[in-house]
């Protein structure tokens, strides 16, 4: 049980780790804005459902372990919650980041056709009589194109180098999902496990108040019909005669009570085997 809470602890730290990554790529790409939205409040549900179920510790018959690395599961889930939130705020921030991101590259374009513009009819405007531009603008001009050149492929290259990355982070976010199906699946196998202990556990008692029921000495032990004329001629009866027909009375009974308690012996094996984790409260039912 240890390892496992280990686990979930060190697949939870990693969506911790990675989820930013996954939100600055949908940041950059915003062709991919209402998928990452639907995953991020896919995330968001499932950790939500994760949280709002109820304490297995109000359970009864649950072991005080389980109720502890329950205790952990929640309060790193909870820590994981604040962490999202604290993710989305980012989302927004570079979602108006993006806006500006687009509104620049549209300008750069714009800035390009221009120069392409000036760099194929430098001859007309020369030739040109209302010439505005001297020899030292025309200059300058070409030395700022440059400039501009040498700044649109430095922006083409950053632009490659983060397409790639976001294509690396939503494959590690796919696997993380996969992670958290698996976490899920556990928690819901840790469910059925304790309503099959309580089950057991019921069943346990019932068959116990059954058995202690059956054991009892019934009252036609002490009182039969004709008890009062059998007494009335009790002193003229052989008392080795009483005595012998009382001790195998008594050997029925003991009899009756042994084979009762074989059947309930029978039956706490026969559950043994088929609920391995049902021993504590066969220990405690014994004790009682």
């Amino acid at each position: 049980m240890a390892s496992r809470a280990a686990s979930v602890a060190t697949l939870l730290l990693a969506i911790s780790l990675l989820l930013p990554l996954r939100l600055l790529s949908h940041a950059l790409r915003p062709r991919f804005s209402h998928p990452s939205a639907a995953a991020l409040l896919t995330v968001a549900a499932l950790v939500s459902a994760i949280c709002a179920a109820p304490d297995p510790g109000a359970l009864p018959g649950v072991a005080t372990s389980a109720d502890a690395d329950a205790d952990a599961l929640r309060s790193e889930i909870e820590a994981l919650r604040l962490k999202v939130a604290q993710l989305e705020s980012l989302l927004e921030a570079l979602n108006s980041k993006s806006t500006i991101l687009e509104e620049d590259n549209k300008l750069i374009e714009a800035m390009e056709r221009d120069i392409q513009l000036l760099m194929d009819g430098p001859e007309s405007t020369k030739d040109s009589k209302t010439k505005s531009y001297s020899a030292g603008n025309i200059k300058s001009m070409e030395d700022e194109v440059q400039q501009l050149q040498q700044e649109v492929s430095k922006i083409n290259k950053n632009s490659d180098t983060i397409e790639s990355l976001a294509h690396d982070t939503e494959r590690r976010v796919e696997t993380l999902s996969s992670e958290v199906k698996k976490i899920e699946d556990i928690i819901a196998e840790q469910w059925i496990q304790i309503r099959q202990f309580e089950q057991a556990f019921v069943l346990t008692k019932m068959m116990a108040s059954k058995v202690h029921e059956r054991s009892r000495p019934s009252e036609m032990v002490y009182k039969w019909p004709g008890k009062e004329t059998i007494l009335k001629y009790a002193a003229d009866m052989n008392l080795n005669d009483i005595f012998l027909r009382g001790a195998s009375y008594a050997r029925s009974c003991f009899s009756h009570t042994y084979k009762e308690s074989s059947s309930f012996l029978q039956e706490i094996n026969r559950y043994y085997h088929e609920v391995p984790a049902i021993t504590p409260y066969l220990m405690l039912l014994v004790l009682f």
